[in-house]
């Protein structure tokens, strides 16, 4: 969707001290510095809804869900986070800082306790999304950092840097996992 292109790769540069030897290697191979509205770049990951039962999303005592992992690039940049509830059309978008050296990155989304619940079946029920590049389609409207919203894709991300601004571009994630509350057992 964007004139852009990478390619990717598995590569063996990992924060090491954490058991983690290899890395989701993402490389600019042809620059897009002219960013049309409609364009977007994202690593996204499909959750079945009866995977998520436990989550309780829509009910009174619904959890918060803590996705985390380790990420680097050739630059300091900031990116998009968004998880998604596909069964209800609802949005939680927040942003992560990235920088030249291993770190972790961990976002809470609060519970959604809105009476909206997720199918527990094996559907995509949640969507998580990370956004490395975005045109004004997805940035033109006012972004608000973690509350649960009806999606509105304008309102995706704000102040992203772009996976296609150089050739040099690089992004390497690696550990990622999603808990249920902060900071507790990874599912």
């Amino acid at each position: 969707n964007n004139a852009g292109a990478f390619s990717v790769s598995q590569s063996g540069t990992a924060p090491g001290d954490f058991g983690l030897n290899y890395s989701y290697k993402i490389a600019c191979t042809t620059a897009d510095t002219s960013i049309a509205a409609g364009e977007y770049a994202i690593l996204s990951q499909a959750l079945e809804g009866r995977d998520l039962a436990r989550v309780r999303k829509g009910n009174s005592d619904a959890k918060k869900l803590t996705v985390s992992f380790w990420c680097k690039a050739d630059a300091a940049l900031t990116y998009g986070i968004s998880l998604r509830d596909d069964d209800n059309d609802r949005i939680c978008n927040s942003t992560f800082n990235v920088t030249t050296s291993w770190n972790r990155v961990s976002v809470t989304f609060p519970a959604d306790t809105n009476g909206e619940y997720l199918n527990h079946d094996n559907n995509t029920s949640m969507t998580l999304y990370i956004w490395l590049h975005a045109g004004s389609t997805y940035t033109s409207s006012t972004f608000s950092s973690l509350t649960w919203a009806d999606t509105v894709w304008s309102t995706a991300v704000s102040d992203i840097g772009s996976i296609y601004a150089n050739t040099s571009r690089t992004f390497y994630m690696t550990g990622a996992q999603m808990e249920i509350g902060e900071g507790a057992t990874p599912f």
